[in-house]
């Protein structure tokens, strides 16, 4: 159906939620992505800053649309220029909150500029509907198991700084190694220690060993 509509670009996100917007027990996604851009679009740092990522959690079945001025506007002009030169020019996406803290994201994209007017319109209801049938799909396929719900999901960056931690480096080193800044790296440590049910960055890799996390 996406193809239907003109956008050769899908992919949905069903998330089991944690204990914030931003955390997760278990992420399932589904689309085309092209795996050259998977890898970046799937970075914490990135989702973080991504205007279009915080409306989806902040506004929930209203599509939203997206193209170079919205993110110019947002000062995100360079994640932009990232994700076009994979297609992901413009696009409609929607979000909805679903029972037992899910929630469950659909995207379609393409390179070429959006219509406007009515066939804007009709094109973000087709969206909205295609998301209910889409969420229904993903929820038959991804149950949340207890197997799941045990499993405790680190992404890439968090296990890079909590071997770094283990190695007894401080914040202020670890932000200068991974050329970000401290309050990014004690993010991650406070979100890695919520994910682990513990107090400290020690505990936490301590605990990570034990479970063969790490």
């Amino acid at each position: 159906m996406s193809n239907d509509l003109g956008f050769p670009l899908v992919n949905c996100v069903l998330t089991y939620l944690g204990t914030s917007p931003i955390d997760a027990l278990a992420v399932y996604s589904v689309g085309n992505t092209p795996e050259a851009y998977a890898t970046s679009s799937s970075d914490l740092d990135l989702s973080i800053r991504d205007p279009l990522m915080a409306q989806l959690r902040e506004q929930k079945f209203q599509a939203i649309t997206y193209d170079q001025e919205f993110y110019v506007e947002a000062g995100a002009s360079d994640l932009w220029e990232v994700q076009a030169a994979f297609g992901y020019r413009c696009g409609v996406a929607v979000s909805l909150d679903l029972p037992g803290n899910r929630r469950f994201a659909l995207g379609i994209d393409r390179d070429k500029p959006l219509p406007h007017g009515a066939e804007l319109t009709m094109l973000m209801a087709h969206l909205q509907l295609l998301a209910v049938h889409a969420q229904a799909a993903a929820d038959r396929l991804f149950p949340l198991t207890e197997a799941t719900s045990l499993r405790v999901p680190l992404t890439s960056r968090e296990l890079e700084i909590m071997k770094y931690t283990m190695d007894g480096k401080s914040s202020a080193v670890i932000a200068q190694l991974l050329n970000i800044n401290i309050g990014t790296v004690n993010f991650h440590v406070q979100k890695f220690c919520r994910k682990l049910g513990v107090a400290t960055r020690l505990q936490a890799a301590l605990k990570a060993q034990s479970m063969k996390l790490i």
